[in-house]
């Protein structure tokens, strides 16, 4: 069962990718199973302990063709605005985000709404999830390349994971020490040499243990 969970967890990078998609697409099917009435993504405000449940494995019968079609285009559309990480790499967006990226899917854009919608800063949340939807994407693609192939792609990627990772951490979606081990892996492949990797990797820790260090001062956590 996936999650979408709004609070950093050990493994809070898989709920954004995973967690997103699933309530994308339980929302369009809840939206079709009552006869096309309009369902509210969350019945309640969301607490940072609680979580929005997964799509249905499979099509049941009482469905359409129609139906079909349209989880199908759902899926294209996700599809299509993963290719769009992959072939730009896009940076994170820094300011306050207004319109739906080119590689956030429709669907997805909706629940990061409704989520965000939730939040006491929908606008911040809204730019926060975004970013986070960005970075599991880029996490997404960087682990499925081959590992035992050059790759260009490959590199580029694990450098911008690398850059953002420390954001990441302030903002609450990953625990330091989760962090830390993407790191040891990610900078495999950012930075080939072994001399600057170890260079390299004291810097980003240090960068690392400073996002922690503000995202509990902002959490009044000693």
């Amino acid at each position: 069962m996936a999650q979408v969970m709004i609070e950093r967890t050990s493994k809070g990078w898989l709920w954004v990718l995973a967690g997103v998609s699933a309530l994308s697409l339980a929302i369009a099917w809840q939206r079709w199973s009552a006869h096309d009435e309009v369902l509210e993504a969350t019945a309640s405000p969301l607490q940072q302990d609680q979580a929005l449940t997964t799509a249905p494995e499979a099509v049941t019968p009482q469905h359409t063709a129609e139906d079909h079609a349209r989880l199908e285009q759902l899926k294209t559309e996700q599809a299509q605005a993963k290719e769009v990480i992959l072939q730009t790499a896009p940076e994170p967006i820094k300011t306050t985000v207004i319109q739906r990226p080119s590689y956030v899917s429709e669907m997805e854009w909706a629940a990061l709404k409704a989520v965000a919608d939730q939040h006491p800063d929908p606008e911040g949340q809204l730019t926060r999830l975004t970013n986070s939807l960005r970075f599991a994407k880029q996490l997404e693609l960087w682990q499925d390349m081959p590992k035992d192939q050059p790759d260009a792609k490959r590199h580029e990627l694990a450098v911008a994971l690398v850059k953002d990772l420390p954001e990441r951490v302030k903002h609450g979606d990953f625990a330091l020490k989760d962090a830390q081990q993407m790191l040891a892996g990610l900078l495999d492949d950012a930075e080939r040499d072994p001399e600057l990797r170890t260079r390299r990797g004291a810097q980003e820790a240090h960068r690392l243990a400073q996002a922690d260090a503000a995202w509990r001062k902002a959490q009044n956590i000693q």
